[in-house]
């Protein structure tokens, strides 16, 4: 790429989207094995129980993926690059999050309305809810635990441009991306110190650590693949890959076996995790960017792969309402869920039940959108 031109986000690679798939069956994976008894994954001297314990990490890579998407088109601005338009990127990612998670959040709270616990919120808590600013306000009751992660990533949207600011230069690594590290790893140190050292009064605190912004590394790391490829310095996707996953399968390694390191307060992981796995699904974020060679498009750009990351968002929405479903039902008809045909089919059920959801919540969405976009108009995400 020539650097004296007008710095572009590179085109739409389908690995990117098959990465998607990946954090979306990672998340899937994790809350599976839970639900399956946290058995022991091991074949011969392998041991994968590790990465089932861990796959809550698929949101990481879902923060990374954003930085890049999101975040990428708005550092091309910085750098001269075309314009981000602020009425059509706001309603380009209102139809991307809103009708899809509407839908659920309505289907949810009539099930919870209908059920013997009643519906769990108050007016306040569901408007909240409903406009993805419940964690402005701490201990709101939610329909779906992973809705958590939404207001993550919505808040990263407003933030975005103001980021973008660190990325106006061609070094290949900007001066204000450091700082930015440190600053999140500063922010966990003292958060964590206040809830440890000046009481349970501090615990309220917690929520800003895995949210924003205590994970605001990871969205920058994502941006700063964005800024490298700009630039022309995207390196090698095999490299990057395999770097990328050796880098992880170690941390994962290093990790303990059970349970989270930031629930279970385990320094010093607590305060570089977010790090440390956003510059590893960095580097696995650029290979799918560049994707030239066969190896990457064959992991990551097959017709599998790119079929569960078209569906990813629906995938991560409705996986664990699913899970859960059919674990009372297992319960009430007195079956185990600790088997492998009771796995193979709830993980048929949240694939049927989120291709359902994308047909009917996401692809009309998508459809009007494009249809609003001209064609030769940058893609911020897909």
């Amino acid at each position: 790429m020539n650097r004296a031109a007008s710095p572009r986000m590179p085109p739409y690679a389908d690995a990117l989207t098959g990465l998607r798939g990946v954090a979306a069956l990672w998340v899937l994976v994790f809350h599976l094995w839970q639900r399956t008894g946290a058995p022991a994954l091991a074949l011969g001297p392998l041991d994968f129980t590790p990465l089932a314990a861990h796959g809550y990490l698929g949101v990481d890579l879902f923060f990374v993926l954003s930085g890049y998407l999101i975040g990428g088109p708005w550092v091309a601005a910085r750098l001269g690059g075309p314009k981000v338009a602020i009425g059509t990127f706001w309603r380009r990612r209102f139809l991307r999050v809103f009708p899809a998670f509407w839908a659920q959040w309505i289907v949810l709270a009539l099930l919870a309305a209908l059920g013997p616990g009643g519906f769990p919120m108050g007016a306040g808590e569901a408007l909240l809810s409903a406009t993805l600013t419940s964690n402005l306000v701490d201990g709101v009751p939610t329909l779906n635990p992973v809705w958590w992660s939404l207001p993550v990533e919505w808040d990263f949207y407003l933030v975005a441009p103001l980021v973008a600011l660190a990325f106006v230069t061609r070094r290949a690594l900007p001066r204000a991306l450091p700082w930015i590290v440190l600053a999140c790893v500063a922010f966990r140190i003292l958060t964590w110190w206040l809830i440890f050292h000046q009481g349970m009064d501090w615990v309220s605190l917690y929520r800003w650590v895995i949210e924003l912004p205590g994970r605001l590394d990871q969205f920058a790391l994502g941006m700063l693949v964005a800024h490298a490829l700009m630039l022309g310095r995207s390196g090698s996707d095999r490299r990057l890959l395999l770097a990328g996953v050796a880098v992880t399968l170690v941390l994962v390694w290093l990790l303990p076996r059970a349970g989270y390191v930031v629930d279970g307060a385990l320094a010093p992981w607590l305060f570089f995790q977010f790090t440390l796995f956003g510059c590893a699904f960095a580097a696995l974020v650029g290979a799918a960017a560049i994707s030239r060679s066969m190896l990457v498009r064959a992991l990551l750009a097959n017709r599998p792969m790119v079929f569960i990351g078209t569906i990813s968002y629906s995938l991560y929405l409705w996986h664990y309402p699913v899970l859960d479903g059919l674990s009372r039902l297992a319960k009430a008809n007195g079956t185990s869920t600790a088997s492998w045909r009771w796995a193979a089919l709830a993980v048929i059920a949240s694939v049927a039940v989120s291709a359902l959801s994308y047909a009917l919540t996401e692809r009309p969405f998508l459809r009007h959108r494009r249809e609003k976009t001209r064609p030769d108009a940058p893609r911020a995400a897909p």
